[in-house]
């Protein structure tokens, strides 16, 4: 990747010189994560067998390592077969009852914005005598914790968006950061 250098700042920056590209794939991202939102449940479900594929997929490629690695002896490579059947499982249980599987990517979901949310609290509390940033992670914290309880207790309906729009947002967030991506190395470039 070609750079260019901000005269403007006079420090130099990491820019791509072909910022039509990244431009064009910044306006993609956007409409196929504005697209994503719009059809949350449908981004949910084509997430849900996304992540039932790769699992088989890495059930597969454990089975396959684990019988093709040779320095080994079969009671050390017990635990990779293992491993590699209970990917396979799960994603063969995925593609039988999805919805089922929606449901419990959701709690684990809510269940780790809980934990975040409570990670947060304690280091706030431990912050406390450090100034008034310790207000913002509390804050944040509880914001984390509120998401998990609204999320569990909107059960079963919850499951049904979340994951895809959690997706879309993401495809969304990351478009606007390669269009201001694309805009700045236009910009450097004409300067």
């Amino acid at each position: 990747m070609t750079t260019t250098t901000a005269r403007d700042t006079g420090k130099e920056h990491e820019l791509p010189l072909s910022w039509g590209w990244i431009l064009a794939q910044g306006i993609v991202t956007l409409l196929f994560g504005s697209i994503a939102f719009y059809l949350a449940g449908l981004t949910t479900l084509a997430t849900v067998y996304m992540f039932g594929g790769l699992m088989g997929a890495g059930g597969i490629l454990q089975l396959v390592q684990s019988f093709t690695d040779t320095d080994r002896t079969w009671t050390q490579r017990l635990s990779n077969i293992l491993i590699g059947i209970l990917y396979i499982l799960t994603s063969v249980l995925i593609f039988i009852d999805p919805l089922a599987a929606t449901y419990a990517l959701t709690i684990m979901i809510a269940a780790l914005f809980a934990a975040i949310g409570a990670v947060r609290l304690v280091q706030a509390w431990r912050n406390r005598k450090h100034g008034w940033n310790w207000l913002w992670l509390a804050l944040f914290g509880l914001v984390n914790i509120g998401f998990s309880a609204w999320v569990m207790v909107t059960l079963p309906a919850s499951a049904l968006w979340l994951i895809g729009l959690m997706v879309s947002i993401e495809l969304i967030m990351h478009g606007w950061l390669l269009v201001m991506a694309a805009l700045a190395a236009r910009k450097a470039q004409s300067a």
